[in-house]
């Protein structure tokens, strides 16, 4: 019988064992859009709130923003409401106001590649409210010194404010689609953007125009207007706020 014979075979030392950790692909790191930030979305809520708290509070606020008529001098009628819009509702509606406006500015205003950030918005916030509350006093300074005993003045200071509201509340919705729809649909809110600005446009020209114009001479001064107190402050706000984003 053959029986194995053990062979004693040295241990062999490895001294130049580099070790691997093991490491996979990383990832691609989300973009900061208006569509992926999740306080985006909390923001729609929170402003779809102060719709819902506006209309509890006073029924009447947000439809008075439609409430646009293009004749000069009405007769008062019994169905009209004549009781005070209630304060609250009103400032309310004015930070949705301010709040979507902000947003929208940021959204296409942002410079490419930048994150989506909320500081962004807040200062976009400061400068439009800031806008808005020189306009105001700009026209209350214009109504008292050259229309003090003219109705119309504070007819067209509430007609511009009409439409800003107006406006408002039709670019909540319009800006929720431009936001979370697919790419490839986002040409149907910007067709409604547009439209509803130059609904706006038109509106405010033409009840301008019927307020004020009553002759030949006054074309001048609306031009002068539309010049100084419109489209170059406004122009400028847009320069401003795409700086700042």
């Amino acid at each position: 019988m053959i029986f194995p014979t053990l062979t004693y075979i040295p241990a062999i030392t490895f001294t130049n064992v580099q070790t691997h950790s093991g490491s996979g692909f990383s990832g691609i790191p989300i973009p900061s859009l208006p569509s992926t930030e999740l306080w985006v979305s909390w923001l729609f809520v929170g402003l779809a709130i102060l719709l819902l708290l506006t209309h509890f509070i006073d029924s009447y606020t947000i439809p008075e923003c439609f409430n646009i008529s293009f004749k000069v001098k009405e007769r008062s009628s019994i169905f009209t409401k004549t009781t005070l819009q209630n304060p609250w509702a009103q400032s309310l509606f004015f930070v949705f106001q301010l709040s979507i406006l902000a947003l929208g500015a940021q959204v296409f205003l942002q410079q490419e590649n930048a994150p989506f950030q909320f500081i962004d918005t807040l200062r976009c916030l400061l400068f439009i409210g800031l806008f808005f509350l020189l306009k105001f006093l700009v026209l209350k300074l214009l109504a008292f010194v050259f229309f003090n005993k003219s109705s119309n003045a504070a007819l067209w200071i509430k007609t511009y404010f009409q439409c800003i509201g107006a406006y408002c509340f039709i670019l909540f919705p319009v800006l929720f689609l431009y936001i979370f729809i697919p790419e490839k649909y986002t040409i149907i809110p910007v067709i409604l953007l547009i439209a509803n600005t130059l609904a706006v446009i038109v509106i405010l020209i033409v009840k301008l125009f019927q307020l004020f114009f009553q002759k030949t001479l006054a074309l001048f001064y609306l031009l002068l207007y539309l010049c100084t107190l419109e489209i170059f402050p406004v122009l400028g706000l847009i320069s401003l706020l795409k700086i700042s984003t």
